[in-house]
């Protein structure tokens, strides 16, 4: 059911102390949804009011995450009629669980998918949006409505083959929301897209429609023999699916435990330079030296061969090694506990391929951390505190145990780790490769459990995109694809990490 709008609930410019969310509600014709992102920034689409003061929105691809959708809105509130293009459109009111409004949204949608594939690609990565609830100077948004009942309307003048579409919503205030409906770009080899059902906004049943700058209108003789052409020239289509399943973990861990582990260390050394000292100047009797006598004849221990202030470099070097290497700690801390992603393959066709090579690239601040061993000690990775203090044992054996080489000491660099199938490279993002020697007929290829977690450096994210490409021996295409991680829910590792220092692992 529709809520009533609340009384006076337009907005001017919302203060920035209003929390907005995002809320992504997945329509039947878009299950996977789709962000793509060019570093391309746009020119300026329309200018602004007078007296405005705005920064031009970046109109080169898909916002990303609370942020960037709220920017984007607010930035189209201060421009005039001239924002509305080919890719973008802007309605302050419409009623979306209406036949009127949902034949609104159809044609925007059937318009945008009959757009040109190249000039659509110059603007948000060939995405078209449908703005409902911003007017120029006001973001009043929507009332409450129910998803199923817009796409049930849509539906009826698209069809179930027709574009896929998406929309989210972006929080006004606790009745209403800004609607952003999201159009795949069009692609060379897509249809000519047709309405199905006569109704509201002069649809007609087959009748074909083009998004235009500022209008979407039905396409005239020489436009409809342009979308003719360009479903002739269909690109040969992907005959593999490239997909990553499992989840992204966000996680944080206070300042405070790095700096209150590293005082109590730095007290722990200094206090056995202290008693050392104290132990040194005291009077020794009969027994005690008789006692340093035969532990030293047997065990054998050598004085003490630092001075203090070379001892006390040792312990700020630590410092700084244990300070440097602490985000990859808090990464190896957080992989070992959190199930691990996995590549998924598939072969949508009878075919056998051969030397299947498949690269991902995941954008945002997501890294891929190798999954630790069951029986791995998560803390080994960091650097151990400098010897305390005082005489050490002189023993043969202690001391080659001590300089014995371990294995977990000759590791490779973090930016390049390779494991079993997966090799995957973190550089703010990730890259993410896998050879398969064969893929057979509709065949599903999963790489294996235990080789990476993926891992956020912002909890704010709400999904991870990203893009994918493959080739195959003896098949002279390149196949590509969109793909998305969804993100967990955010862990605090404060309380957890300050344990595993304690108990030493």
């Amino acid at each position: 059911m529709v809520r009533a709008p609340a009384a006076n609930s337009t907005h001017r410019r919302p203060p920035a102390v209003v929390s907005t969310y995002i809320n992504i509600d997945r329509c039947r014709n878009n299950p996977q949804g789709t962000s793509s992102e060019l570093s391309v920034r746009s020119d300026t689409v329309a200018a602004p009011r007078e007296g405005a003061s705005v920064t031009d929105p970046d109109l080169s691809r898909l916002p990303m995450g609370q942020r960037e959708w709220r920017g984007l809105i607010d930035a189209l509130s201060e421009l005039d009629d001239r924002a509305e293009r080919h890719f973008l459109e802007l309605k302050s009111q419409i009623d979306l669980s209406s036949t009127g409004g949902g034949a609104k949204v159809a044609k925007f949608i059937l318009g945008a998918a009959n757009r040109d594939p190249e000039q659509a690609s110059k603007r948000l990565a060939g995405h078209a949006l449908m703005v409902l609830g911003v007017s120029q100077g006001s973001v009043s948004g929507l009332p409450f409505f129910e998803a199923k009942d817009l796409e049930d309307i849509v539906k009826k003048y698209i069809g179930d083959d027709g574009p896929r579409w998406d929309f989210e919503r972006v929080r006004v205030d606790q009745d209403r929301d800004i609607i952003v409906i999201k159009v795949d770009p069009p692609r060379p080899g897509d249809p000519v897209y047709t309405c199905y059902k006569d109704g509201p906004e002069n649809l007609k049943n087959g009748g074909i429609y083009i998004r235009l700058d500022g209008q979407t209108r039905e396409a005239r003789g020489g436009e409809v023999r342009t979308l003719l052409k360009r479903a002739a020239s269909a690109r040969p289509s992907a005959n593999i699916a490239v997909s990553i399943t499992g989840t992204a973990l966000p996680f944080r861990c206070s300042p405070q435990i790095l700096d209150s582990y590293v005082m109590s260390e730095r007290t722990r050394l200094e206090a056995a330079y202290t008693e050392t000292i104290r132990k040194e100047s005291a009077p020794m009797t009969t027994t005690s030296v008789w006692a340093l006598a035969t532990t030293a004849s047997v065990f054998g221990t050598e004085p003490e061969d630092r001075s203090l202030a070379e001892y006390r470099a040792e312990i700020d070097e630590w410092e700084a090694a244990i300070r440097a290497s602490w985000v990859a700690f808090l990464d190896d801390a957080a992989s070992a506990v959190w199930p691990c992603a996995r590549v998924r393959v598939r072969n949508l066709r009878k075919t056998f391929m051969e030397g299947v090579e498949v690269k991902i690239h995941l954008a945002g601040p997501v890294e891929a951390v190798a999954k630790p061993h069951d029986d791995d000690d998560v803390t080994k990775n960091l650097p151990a505190p400098p010897r305390p203090w005082g005489p050490r044992d002189a023993q043969p054996y202690t001391w080659m145990a001590a300089h014995q080489p371990r294995l977990h000491d000759l590791q490779l660099p973090p930016s390049a780790y390779q494991r079993d199938s997966v090799v995957f490279t973190n550089s703010g993002s990730v890259d993410l490769e896998l050879t398969l020697n064969e893929l057979r007929p509709d065949a599903t290829y999963n790489s294996d459990d235990g080789e990476f977690v993926l891992v956020l450096r912002s909890t704010e994210a709400d999904r991870i995109t990203g893009t994918w490409t493959a080739t195959a021996r003896d098949h002279h295409e390149l196949f590509e694809g969109e793909l998305s991680v969804e993100v967990a829910d955010d862990r605090d590792f404060s309380a957890g990490i300050r344990r595993l220092l304690t108990s030493g692992g």
